[in-house]
């Protein structure tokens, strides 16, 4: 065997440091040459998911949000109505009769 077809043959059978700098610096030496290839790449593929992230999300959640809002409002209005109408006196009975749902307390133990 020649000199450099030992050499191979010997490198060939050495493992590589395992050390973490080693292991950090092959995976970040790895993300730099694999980046400028790549780039454009993920760059679209993250557009594409962002974009359905925040479509999906604006479809989805803002009407939650909304119709939340609009029931903590409606809610807060009945409140001030029935505290008015047992102001005049009127007996929860007649609020709930009237419409006014959370004038009388429901019967959970009975």
């Amino acid at each position: 065997m020649s000199t450099n077809a030992r050499n191979l043959v010997e490198d060939g059978n050495k493992k590589p440091s395992t050390g973490i700098l080693t292991v950090a610096y092959n995976w970040v030496s790895a993300a730099f040459t694999l980046t400028p290839a790549y780039g454009k790449v993920l760059y679209q593929y993250a557009r594409q998911i962002g974009w359905f992230v925040v479509t999906t999300g604006m479809i989805t959640l803002l009407p939650l949000v909304f119709e939340v809002r609009r029931e903590a409002a409606i809610e807060q209005a009945e409140v001030s109505m029935i505290e008015q109408g047992l102001r005049e006196g009127k007996t929860p009975q007649e609020l709930h009769q009237m419409g006014l749902t959370a004038a009388v307390e429901p019967r959970v133990l009975n």
